[in-house]
């Protein structure tokens, strides 16, 4: 008889890990740099992922994870801020799985080509990724980036809902003083966040967002946003797993 008590309460937990949006007390936002080579001419290429003549790591977007091909115009992404100063491509570049940009050519000219790899983020901007189901999350890493060092980074918080409205706070970096000038060659950082014990970040998420909270003079580059995890079992399939183990138990007893 003491079977069955146990069984509720492995079925509890099951159900509980769908409806809530949990967050783990250790996550952290690992930050790293890479600047491209001096010496390249106007809208020469550069990409940090195969360019090893770059200072710092190389930096590699993901082609698979789950906000890969998510576009503006209603296929998974919002903004409440214009996404193409200066000519940059737009929200949509932030899912296409590249870093790949080009040496700048200064002022105006040739800003379309320029800033085809960004979409700029201003501050107070909300970027909300909708990823279409729930998920738990392991990893967001978010590229912030440019062709000098003008607009190439930004502050922000991250935070994730399952429904759209209610949204939690799971991290947040601050970039620091501004470093116009500094750098006049193509530079993008990546921002990771994880769990440092290797746990999830999250819980039943379906939308990831984007809090800009200060951009560099204004207005900053946003390179890419990759976000990993493994989508949560309908309830529906949960329950199915709660029976198939109601029924194991059952064998069990019977044996």
């Amino acid at each position: 008889m003491r079977c069955k008590p146990r069984l509720l309460l492995t079925f509890a937990a099951l159900v509980s890990l769908v409806g809530a949006t949990t967050v783990d007390a250790a996550v952290t936002v690992t930050s790293t740099v890479n600047v491209a080579p001096a010496g390249g001419a106007g809208h020469d290429p550069y990409d940090p992922a195969t360019d090893v003549s770059g200072s710092g790591p190389v930096l590699t977007a993901s082609s698979i994870d789950l906000a890969q091909g998510l576009t503006e115009a209603g296929g998974g992404i919002s903004t409440t801020g214009n996404d193409n100063q200066e000519e940059s491509f737009g929200i949509d570049a932030t899912t296409d799985g590249s870093l790949a940009t080009v040496y700048n050519v200064g002022g105006n000219a040739g800003d379309a080509i320029d800033h085809a790899a960004y979409a700029s983020v201003n501050t107070n901007d909300l970027l909300t990724y909708n990823l279409g189901g729930l998920y738990n999350l392991s990893q967001v890493d978010v590229f912030s980036g440019w062709n000098d060092s003008g607009r190439d980074d930004f502050s922000f918080n991250l935070l994730v809902s399952p429904n759209g409205v209610a949204f939690s706070q799971i991290a947040s970096y601050n970039k620091g003083g501004d470093n116009t000038g500094q750098i006049t060659v193509p530079i993008t950082s990546l921002h990771s966040i994880t769990d440092d014990g290797a746990a999830d970040i999250a819980s039943a998420v379906q939308y990831v967002q984007l809090q800009i909270t200060d951009a560099d003079n204004g207005f900053a580059g946003l390179v890419e946003v990759d976000v990993f995890g493994v989508q949560v079992p309908e309830p529906s399939a949960i329950a199915l797993l709660g029976f198939a183990f109601s029924a194991m138990v059952g064998i069990r007893r019977n044996f």
